[in-house]
């Protein structure tokens, strides 16, 4: 183990995962078996019996399957996952990518200079990225570009708000409403106007589309239409730059002044609001009874029903929590990965970086992938830590 681990004897690659060979009766033979991100072995073998032997080994996980170092600028914002490439967007407004072994390495330009918020999207077999300056769409393979537009004072997105896909759809939220564009040749389709500044993120399940105002009126769209299908008024003030996350039937989203709402998705109903002390600074994530809120340098958890806070929140948290089915992942302000328990809110593991973590933790597989301010992707195997 691992299956791809490859095998050598007497110097010489004889398989991976498995090698049969024979040796003569009394023969020594040196055995080596490595891959990467894993710690190698080595041993002999002296072939005393006429009878075929079998071994078995099990190699050791490295906490770091990989360090790369991309540019020299901190990654700012989400990563992407593309399979099992990685795509990331810097403040020098780059765009970077790498396979989680370490090849097909690219790096574009996309002129957004002075990013802080925005993140890449992926699209298909493309990425997609827009800033204050640029939307730029460039092969995920290779990093070549498809598509690039300058943008202006009403289409750009100072905020981290990002274009959605939505399969043969771009939706691309502009201040003035939302604009259809074709997935494959960008172009447009239709406009859909709304009469309030539009800074959030939209969201989509099935053909709906989800979208926040400036006041904070919620609108349900239609995809195919094109249309608006019902609109309702909420408590927020101010979002920008977060998308409704949707779950079970339900939205969750905060804002610029502390206020974190639950609507029902069938027409906008708030189910409840609450107040953090400030502002909301990343979409919200949800397990099956709670929802994590990076608010003030902490990650809170309240609870799914009623927005209640009733357990204490994790403090030093300088990025938006991961949420899976079992853990919950953030970097803290002593450049530590932390891991905990869902259930029981115990740390399971913590692994110290070289420095700040500055990206919301990605999960591929059983790799957990990170952005650092030193332009470096370290990739954490959780093997290693024996969970």
């Amino acid at each position: 183990y691992p299956s791809d681990a490859v095998i050598s004897i007497n110097g010489r690659i004889k398989g991976k995962g498995e090698a049969v060979v024979s040796y003569p009766f009394g023969s020594k033979i040196d055995v080596v078996v490595e891959r990467k991100g894993y710690e190698s072995t080595r041993f002999n073998v002296n072939i005393l019996e006429p009878e075929s032997t079998r071994k078995e080994v099990r190699l050791k996980a490295l906490a770091v399957f990989g360090k790369y170092q991309l540019g020299s600028s901190p990654f700012v914002g989400e990563l992407t996952a593309m399979g099992n490439r990685i795509v990331a967007a810097d403040r020098s407004g780059f765009l970077h990518s790498i396979t989680l072994e370490g090849t097909g390495k690219w790096t574009f330009n996309s002129s957004n200079r002075n990013n802080e918020t925005s993140s890449p999207v992926s699209a298909g077999d493309k990425v997609l990225l827009a800033g204050t300056k640029r939307f730029v769409a460039v092969s995920a393979a290779s990093g070549s570009v498809v598509f690039q537009k300058d943008l202006g004072s009403g289409d750009s997105l100072p905020f981290g708000n990002k274009p959605l896909y939505a399969g043969k759809s771009i939706v691309y939220p502009e201040q003035t409403g939302l604009r259809f564009l074709n997935s494959d040749n960008f172009s447009e389709t239709g406009f859909l106007p709304l009469p309030e500044l539009l800074m959030t993120t939209p969201s989509i399940q099935g053909d709906i589309i989800y979208a926040v105002d400036f006041v904070g009126t919620l609108y349900a769209v239609s995809l195919s239409s094109q249309s608006i299908l019902w609109s309702s008024q909420t408590p927020l003030k101010q979002p920008a730059g977060l998308s409704l996350t949707l779950s079970k039937g339900k939205g969750f989203i905060g804002d610029t002044k502390g206020n974190v709402i639950a609507v029902n998705l069938e027409d906008g109903k708030v189910l409840w609001s609450v107040k953090m002390s400030k502002r909301v600074t990343s979409n919200i994530a949800v397990s099956e009874n709670m929802i994590y809120v990076w608010s003030d340098g902490a990650v809170h958890i309240l609870s799914i029903i009623d927005g209640s806070e009733t357990v204490e929140s994790f403090s030093g948290a300088v990025t938006a929590p991961l949420v899976t089915e079992s853990r919950i992942y953030f970097g803290n302000n002593q450049n530590k990965l932390l891991v905990y328990n869902i259930e029981a809110l115990e740390l399971v593991y913590e692994y110290q970086l070289d420095s700040a973590i500055t990206t919301t933790p990605l999960m591929i597989g059983k790799f957990i992938v990170l952005g650092l301010d030193s332009g470096e992707i370290t990739i954490i195997n959780e093997e290693s830590f024996s969970l």
